[in-house]
């Protein structure tokens, strides 16, 4: 289950099945920032998980706000 924090209190939940459970809840401004770059990092590399938000949002990629 990989939980991406989208606003601050809302939650979105994709599972793959190949990975283990992943949460990132963030607190830390600075913290965010080594997230979201992570997490950039994390879809460029990651096709399936990137498709995955694309389908949700009916073909719109989300923006991520923290």
């Amino acid at each position: 289950m990989i939980n991406l924090l989208l606003g601050e209190f809302s939650f979105i939940n994709f599972r793959k099945d190949e990975f283990e459970e992943l949460q990132i809840q963030i607190d830390n401004l600075s913290l965010k920032n080594q997230i979201l770059s992570a997490l950039n990092f994390y879809l460029k590399s990651q096709p399936w998980f990137l498709q995955s938000l694309t389908r949700f949002y009916n073909g719109k990629i989300p923006e991520i706000i923290c």
